[in-house]
């Protein structure tokens, strides 16, 4: 997102929902990819790990959908 950047790039505020809602866009259209850790045995991180899973990456009927698109597009070329 230009805006962002440029606005971070001039040292002015971005607020955290503005930074999660566009970081989610970014993984849900494949532009990033989330990287995600925590220690299940440790019980470190897990909550923060499932809050990311949830707020970022696309629901099964979404991926659904993209694995359609990208089958289709497959067969096609």
């Amino acid at each position: 997102n230009e805006d962002l950047m440029e606005r971070y790039l001039a040292d002015e505020p971005i607020s955290q929902e503005e930074l999660r809602r566009e970081l989610t866009s970014c993984v849900r259209d494949g532009a990033v990819v989330a990287v995600l850790c925590g220690s299940a045995s440790g019980n470190r991180g897990m909550q923060q790990l499932l809050d990311a899973v949830v707020d970022l990456l696309p629901s099964a009927a979404e991926a659904d959908e993209r694995i359609r698109t990208f089958q289709r597009d497959a067969a096609q070329r």
